[in-house]
């Protein structure tokens, strides 16, 4: 029996990972897939966005609330890629959430060897680094360099945002924490050629480095483990646990409201994303740290409604949000988790 190819795809909130993934899923070289979208908040927005692709025969499993590397959410995720192993399919892959800490990689691999009689074969993980922000958020969020030492190969994303000095300085960092990983800039998430095709060249290249002990995803023979073991990623770092919130307005919001909430709390956020219903009609919202883009939806089915808002000061941002967002959207029907 053949196995079903399995990739990881990790990254930070908004370096790209959904739109990697969707020039993958794009690909005339992608055969029959699957996918899993991990989202550490309670709205699955990602998958969302994905739906287009299940007309296409794509088959799309959604884990919300937490991150797959974790133990409160990977017995799901093994269960997960294990229901994907009767349905013939020619690659399972894997976004994982923006704050995946993935230092319980091989122990879930063998979990998954384990339950589905080796169906599997890990390809390997692609971490994807926005150029822009890495430097600064890297000295904060430990998950970030967490995802570069476990990672195959890095795709070093938004390029064109930044000098080539900062991109070499980029190049630099990630060498430093995973030198055998292969590296590739880009931007928009785009490779030369096909991107299955140009993935999987990547992810052989490091392979052919790989030690032959590693296939067994032991903690003790993997080398990227020992660094690890040191303690160097362990926590989350200065900033804390980043913490999700959503937002569920139960009536129609005002955009020019809207607008100036956003605009104020966005300076606090790692992250924003989700599709309200306003005055103006169905708008989604995509915010990276300060810039927010509200983009006009068409009023078709959308799955989720509802904002998730990740954030740069921890447990004090749902105070903050409920009294901006009275003062400033002045709903008093909402919801907050």
């Amino acid at each position: 029996m053949m196995k079903t190819r399995l990739y990881l795809i990790t990254g930070f909130l908004g370096s790209g990972k959904t739109t990697l993934l969707s020039r993958m899923l794009s690909s005339p070289e992608a055969g029959r897939v699957g996918v899993i979208v991990n989202d550490f908040g309670t709205l699955g927005c990602d998958s969302d966005i994905l739906r287009t692709f299940e007309t296409k025969g794509v088959v799309i499993k959604e884990l919300v609330n937490g991150q797959i590397f974790c133990s409160c959410l990977s017995p799901s995720f093994i269960q997960s890629v294990a229901a994907f192993k009767d349905l013939s399919l020619d690659r399972l892959i894997v976004e994982a959430s923006g704050l995946a800490k993935p230092s319980s990689l091989y122990e879930i691999l063998a979990g998954i060897d384990r339950v589905t009689d080796s169906a599997f074969e890990y390809q390997g993980m692609i971490c994807i680094v926005d150029a822009s922000r890495y430097l600064q958020l890297s000295r904060n969020v430990n998950a970030i360099d967490e995802q570069i030492l476990f990672s195959d190969a890095v795709l070093i994303n938004k390029v064109d945002l930044v000098s080539d000095e900062v991109a070499h300085a980029v190049e630099r960092s990630i060498k430093d924490i995973n030198p055998d990983a292969v590296m590739v800039r880009s931007s928009y998430c785009s490779l030369n050629g096909d991107v299955i095709r140009e993935t999987e060249r990547l992810l052989e290249t490091r392979n052919q480095s790989r030690c032959p002990a590693c296939e067994a995803y032991s903690l003790e023979t993997v080398p990227q483990q020992a660094a690890f073991a040191a303690g160097s990623y362990a926590g989350w770092g200065v900033s804390g646990r980043p913490v999700p919130y959503t937002i569920i307005p139960e009536s129609l919001v005002a955009m020019d409201r809207l607008r100036a909430f956003l605009s104020e709390i966005a300076p606090k956020t790692y992250r924003m994303k989700g599709y309200l219903k306003t005055d103006e009609g169905l708008c989604y919202i995509d915010g990276i740290g300060e810039s927010v883009i509200v983009s006009p939806q068409q009023d078709g089915e959308v799955k989720t409604l509802g904002l998730t808002i990740i954030s740069r000061i921890g447990k004090s941002l749902g105070t903050m949000l409920h009294e901006r967002w009275t003062a400033l959207v002045g709903e008093p029907s909402w919801q907050l988790y």
